[in-house]
């Protein structure tokens, strides 16, 4: 290959000296759609029937989705309601999850079925993981718990007892 020194620098010369470059994606930050920026009251949380994704299909779990759907492929980002007194059996998800404690004190442990021993609690601020197919349960004690999730969808919820599964008409009541 033949070195042509005054070409290279006259080629670099010519770029950094060319005119700036419009490297916008879209049209304007007002038209966006991407950008998201709320405030705790602004959250919009459905009123009724919603065991939606990432509820566990459990009742009285309302779920929001701040960015992007869990039943679809991509990244996102939901927040969950959780009221007190409320007992997760153990499920897993096929995809890899993080989550936040946002307020209240989140008590979860991973392993094939639920297990008091096995609980960590976790106040607000606290981080903690849903790798993909690894089986966790959850319960709150005298508060509701507000956790945020991010994972890279679709999503799905997998019972290890079918029998404990909320949204199976089999599911024993104690």
């Amino acid at each position: 290959m033949e070195e042509r020194p005054a070409y290279t620098v006259a080629l670099i010369r010519k770029f950094l000296d060319g005119p700036p470059v419009d490297h916008r994606v879209s049209g304007g930050a007002k038209d966006d759609s991407n950008e998201k920026r709320f405030t705790p009251a602004e959250y919009k949380f459905p009123q009724v029937g919603n065991p939606g994704t990432g509820s566990s299909g459990i009742g009285g779990i309302e779920t929001v989705a701040l960015k992007g759907n869990p039943d679809q492929a991509g990244v996102y980002t939901i927040m969950l309601r959780v009221p007190a007194h409320t007992r997760i059996a153990a499920h897993s998800h096929r995809d890899d999850r993080v989550a936040t404690v946002i307020s209240g004190t989140w008590r979860i442990g991973y392993g094939d079925k639920f297990d008091q021993t096995k609980l960590k609690a976790l106040p607000p601020g606290s981080f903690y993981t849903e790798p993909p197919s690894r089986n966790h349960f959850a319960e709150t004690g005298d508060e509701a718990v507000v956790v945020q999730i991010t994972g890279f969808g679709p999503s799905s919820t997998e019972y290890v007892d079918a029998t404990q599964d909320p949204r199976s008409r089999s599911v024993r009541t104690e």
